[in-house]
């Protein structure tokens, strides 16, 4: 907060102390100190792209982008999900650390045709036009590309779902938990994190990051998003 001071009566002192100054020590001339100077955070060298990934220990999956984050807790990178995949490709890389594993998928009457891009723990899905609806326009519930963690950490960098939960950790504990929501239809897993999206319909549709368990609903085996939480039923 900044004061003002009344300084009216406070001159007149002032010029009366120094004139009495000046006569004791013949005419010398009182100086205020300069003060030190200090840094200006504005000019901070800004990180090159290249430092922003080598600094990054966290890859964090949330329901409208990956954020890779450094050991405070700040963003480095965003990662869109409407974005260029071979952008988000190119700093996976980096930060895991790895040349990715390239596949092929043919679509299905649920999925379109994609190309996997996987790491050791960590999965890319670059969704494939579809034929006759190239063009058509992207949303989180149509996203560029799709990302799944099978595995707690990759290349030494940590995985986690926007609440902190990885792979590994207790099924039935992340069942139990009151921020955990459920999906009626059971098209997609149990979710905590989501954002509400235009479904072009006139209404709203949850896309959420999506939890899977082992098969024998000891541990949480994927974590992935986007996923749209079709509640009245599977597409």
């Amino acid at each position: 907060m900044i004061r003002t001071l009344r300084v009216g009566a406070l001159t007149a002192a002032a010029g009366a102390l120094m004139l009495a100054l000046s006569g004791c020590l013949g005419g010398a001339v009182a100086t205020t100190p300069t003060p030190a100077a200090t840094a200006d955070p504005s000019t901070a060298p800004t990180p090159s792209a290249e430092e922003a990934l080598d600094a990054v220990t966290t890859v964090v999956v949330k329901p409208d982008g990956v954020q890779l984050t450094d050991p405070s807790g700040s963003v480095s990178v965003t990662l869109d999900y409407l974005a260029e995949p071979a952008d988000a490709v190119d700093a996976l890389t980096e930060v895991l650390d790895a040349e990715p594993v390239i596949e092929s998928h043919e679509g299905s009457s649920h999925f379109p045709p994609s190309t996997s891009y996987s790491w050791d723990g960590f999965v890319l899905w670059e969704q494939l036009p579809v034929e006759g609806l190239e063009g058509a326009e992207t949303s989180l519930i149509h996203p560029r590309f799709l990302v799944q963690a099978t595995a707690a950490e990759a290349g030494g960098v940590d995985l986690q779902s926007s609440d902190g939960r990885h792979v590994g950790d207790s099924w039935p504990e992340l069942l139990a938990a009151p921020t955990i929501m459920t999906n009626p239809s059971g098209c997609s897993g149990p979710y905590a994190d989501f954002v509400e999206v235009d479904d072009g319909a006139g209404g709203l549709t949850k896309v959420s990051v999506d939890f899977r368990s082992t098969e024998d609903l000891t541990a949480i085996a994927v974590i992935g998003a986007p996923v749209p939480v079709s509640e009245e039923g599977c597409a």
